[in-house]
């Protein structure tokens, strides 16, 4: 008995304690949906589970489908799949083939058939595999589910913020969302860089939009998972609220990302960047460290540097608006 409790308590600590509550854990990858007699069949690069579950019983939300019928287009809404069981310990969890049945939000009936699956962990990867054949509504055909994903860990914190190696900000609340997989034999993370505001920057009002850098692998002489994205093809919205408001290409050299984890804990992320023509990087440290936003004592040569709106250099007795060690002057 006291060996089953432990492997029950081990068990709970790899799911993350069984996401209790309503929002669960998030498990995104490759998913298809197919409709019996090769009426249809879909695949999705990035499809999203939601796992909510206790110590012997689990439920799943599975996501929308969406398939074209000729002349029309059916979607099946997402729904919720109480009450399934498995077994299994810490070293891995199976969910034996079992019918299930519900109502969903347009209030069709949901006759599943079979559902099954595993959910298996290791240097760092969860994976949860599942797969679900269902009835829907009057359909004549059944439909057949297939996901193979891997948990996304959202980390909350504070983000530090340099730009140009000169001017320091911090932004409080932050989340990054990694997600360590498998890509063939190779292990590799997705990383969803957020979205935030800086207040009164050397640039004005900044609003950084997120993006997502795929593909990173372990580099051992930088102690993490890293990429040099500027080849991606990735834009990034970005405003200093006047003459900057756009998405901007992420093209420059020397556009990277590390991410250094403990497990499936994000311990910290480092972020390389430069929108569009900005003539100076920006840099961003997760997690931040800083009290509050600060711009340190500038060098003789930082101070005499001036900067129009846009962030481009500029001779100080430019005319306009221009930017002198954080300060804006207006030049007649």
């Amino acid at each position: 008995m006291k060996k089953i409790i432990t492997l029950l308590a081990m068990l709970t600590l790899a799911l993350g304690a069984f996401a209790y509550g309503e929002t669960g854990m998030k498990f995104v990858g490759k998913s298809n949906f197919s409709v019996s007699g090769g009426l249809a069949s879909v695949d999705v690069e990035s499809d999203t589970i939601v796992y909510i579950g206790g110590r012997s019983s689990a439920s799943f939300i599975i996501p929308s489908m969406s398939y074209n019928m000729g002349m029309m287009t059916m979607t099946i809404p997402s729904f919720q799949i109480d009450n399934t069981t498995f077994t299994g310990g810490y070293e891995g969890v199976t969910w034996p083939e079992q019918p299930f049945s519900l109502t969903a939000s347009d209030g069709k009936a949901i006759t599943g058939t079979s559902l099954s699956g595993t959910f298996t962990h290791g240097d760092g990867l969860y994976n949860l595999q599942l797969t679900i054949t269902f009835i829907y509504g009057s359909m004549p055909m059944p439909i057949t589910y297939t996901i193979n994903s891997y948990y996304v860990k959202e980390t909350a914190g504070k983000l530090d913020v340099s730009i140009g190696g000169a001017y320091n900000y911090s932004a409080e609340n932050v989340t990054y969302a990694t997600r360590l997989y498998k890509d063939g034999e190779a292990v590799k993370m997705d990383v969803a860089v957020p979205a935030y505001a800086l207040s009164a920057t050397m640039m004005g009002d900044l609003t950084v939009g997120s993006y997502t850098v795929k593909g990173l692998t372990y580099d051992a002489a930088q102690g993490g998972y890293f990429r040099d994205y500027s080849n991606d093809g990735l834009t990034m919205f970005f405003s200093n609220g006047t003459s900057m408001n756009k998405d901007y290409d992420l093209n420059k050299p020397g556009h990277t990302i590390l991410v250094k984890i403990d497990g499936t804990t994000v311990i910290s992320v480092v972020n390389n960047f430069q929108p569009g023509n900005m003539p100076f990087p920006i840099t961003s440290t997760f997690p931040g460290t800083t009290s509050a936003i600060t711009a340190p004592a500038a060098s003789e040569g930082q101070r005499s540097a001036a900067y129009n709106l846009s962030g481009q250099q500029v001779s100080p007795a430019a005319r306009g608006v221009v930017i002198i060690n954080g300060k804006k002057y207006l030049n007649r």
